[in-house]
């Protein structure tokens, strides 16, 4: 660099400094873009399941607080034989429990059917009735409900069950509960209500992760309960969403949840599920992380579109404002050497008033004073000359 000119100095020092900021975001820009991405979907979709499973917990809270009501009916209670009922049950009673039944079913249009089961194993539904003699206090759905009688329990797709409805149980999510006598704390039996599978459905709808990402919710027994149409759904193992064979799921929490990454059919899958301590379900995220990949490579494309016109731009600017520093410094070079050679009539001339200007201005002063001071020898070596000759022509005479 020593012997390198001015204007290439400037020239390398400019595109250096231009160049390094714009390689190093070039090769940090990516590795952010997709970490913020990553974490801006992962935050996404965390706020997507709780939203999810909020929901699904509001309407089984619901479905236990109708429960709750219909318990505090008197003619239901009469016909549980509560301790607290007026009467035993009669004709009248189910008059009023008729009634109230079509009310419910009415005001909760996501109810498919209703059934009251007490532990005389009789039973009342406006839309549900046994299909055999064979006890309904046998089946399973009212063991696992005396079994846990301040718990509720949640059936999806109640298939094999006693009972004839007028609808698919494909379609329906059965929530039991059993009734318990508050004077005695023994059950009574059991209320059944079939919530329709369409609300959970409805509640999953809206809610996307992008354009190959998706929601879908297991029961505790590691079943699916509501997925979308996509074969990556039963590729996710029980076992990544921290549960062993499906009937050995461990007790549901809510917090923190389980976030992973694993390989589905050759492509990366962020894995986000949380489990609800209401229903017993887990609502699952799933997301292709080559989808982020694809926003990154965009990025970076345009990244390097936009760093190919600034390093475009500054190249040209550089070599402009290394021309207008150098080029004055140049020009007085070549004045010193023409001066070197005996031009003193030689003149810098510039605007500027910055300190290659101030050199300009120091050029002429200096070379004005050699000129003036090369006429004073000349005048002198002339007066010189002609006092000798003047002396010489009187030592003649």
């Amino acid at each position: 660099m020593k012997y390198r000119s001015i204007r290439f100095k400037l020239l390398f020092y400019f595109v250096a400094v231009i160049l390094l900021p714009l390689l190093t975001l070039g090769i940090l820009s990516p590795v952010i873009s997709a970490n913020t991405l990553k974490r801006e979907t992962t935050s996404h979709m965390r706020q997507l399941i709780r939203q999810v499973t909020r929901n699904i917990e509001f309407y089984v809270k619901d479905m236990e607080g109708i429960v709750s009501m219909l318990s505090a009916d008197p003619d239901i209670q009469s016909f549980f034989g509560l301790e607290g009922a007026v009467s035993p049950f009669a004709e009248s009673h189910a008059a009023g429990v008729r009634r109230l039944l079509r009310t419910v079913s009415s005001v909760h249009p996501e109810i498919a059917g209703v059934l009251l089961v007490n532990e005389q194993d009789g039973s009342f539904s406006n839309e549900i009735q046994r299909v055999t003699r064979d006890p309904l206090r046998q089946e399973p759905w009212y063991l696992g409900a005396i079994q846990r009688p301040h718990a509720v329990q949640l059936h999806p797709r109640p298939i094999g069950r006693n009972l004839r409805m007028g609808y698919s149980a494909d379609d329906v999510v059965s929530i039991v509960k059993a009734v318990v006598d508050p004077l005695t704390g023994s059950y009574r039996g059991v209320v059944l209500i079939d919530m329709k599978q369409e609300v959970v459905e409805g509640i999953l709808a809206d809610m996307t992760l992008g354009q190959g990402g998706f929601l879908f919710i297991e029961d505790s027994q590691g079943e699916i309960v509501y997925a979308p149409v996509n074969d990556i759904v039963y590729r996710v193992r029980t076992e990544w969403l921290g549960g062993g064979r499906r009937s050995e799921q461990p007790a549901v929490t809510e917090e923190p949840g389980i976030s992973i990454v694993r390989e589905i059919k050759g492509a990366s899958y962020q894995i986000i599920a949380q489990g609800s301590p209401v229903t017993g379900w887990k609502t699952v995220g799933v997301f292709p992380l080559n989808e982020i990949m694809r926003q990154v490579s965009s990025i970076r494309y345009y990244s390097l579109i936009i760093a190919a016109v600034a390093l475009s731009s500054a190249l040209v600017a550089s070599i402009f404002f290394t021309g207008s520093i150098a080029r004055p410094v140049i020009r007085l070079r070549t004045l010193m050497k023409e001066a070197e050679e005996g031009n003193l009539a030689v003149r810098f001339e510039g605007r500027q008033e910055d300190e290659i200007g101030f050199l300009g201005k120091s050029f002429n002063t200096m070379i004005e004073k050699i000129q003036k001071l090369i006429d004073l020898v000349y005048r002198e070596q002339q007066s010189k000359r002609e006092a000798e000759l003047k002396t010489l022509q009187e030592q003649i005479k």
